[in-house]
């Protein structure tokens, strides 16, 4: 669990290594730089991933956090992030998001935050957790 006096990203390598992953990931998305939504979603999806709770309340858990650690509201932030989202939606390439997610995007509407943070950090989560196995599977064969 996080508190309000935790920063965004506690220093640690895996913390950095998850940080550069989801910059890469939400660059490849498509996300523009210039929106500050994109480093609130960043740092939320940072938090989420290093949460150990199966299910992460957003309004409650995260935004919080990321509210106190840049100096905003809880309710600038979330909009932020929808404003991110919406853009990305609609200037994004949904063919890149579909193969990634390895499902299809379809309906007029786009997701919502919390679906889309639920997603991605499914995704973020499987794909350290392979990682870290195959790691092992390197290190048991060299023995």
């Amino acid at each position: 669990m996080f508190t309000a006096s935790s920063s965004v990203a506690d220093g640690s390598d895996y913390s950095n290594e998850i940080n550069n992953f989801v910059e890469d990931l939400l660059l490849a998305i498509s996300f523009r730089n210039s929106q500050i939504g994109r480093a609130y979603l960043q740092a939320c999806l940072v938090l989420t991933c290093m949460d150990n709770k199966p299910i992460v309340n957003l309004s409650e858990d995260i935004y919080p956090v990321i509210a106190n650690y840049y100096k905003t509201t809880v309710a600038g932030v979330s909009k932020a992030i929808r404003h991110c989202l919406i853009t990305c939606y609609n200037d994004g390439n949904l063919k890149r998001v579909n193969r990634l997610f390895r499902c299809e995007v379809v309906g007029n509407a786009p997701p919502t935050n919390a679906e889309f943070i639920t997603t991605m950090a499914i995704f973020i989560k499987r794909y350290f957790r392979t990682k870290d196995v195959d790691r092992s599977r390197i290190i048991s064969w060299n023995i």
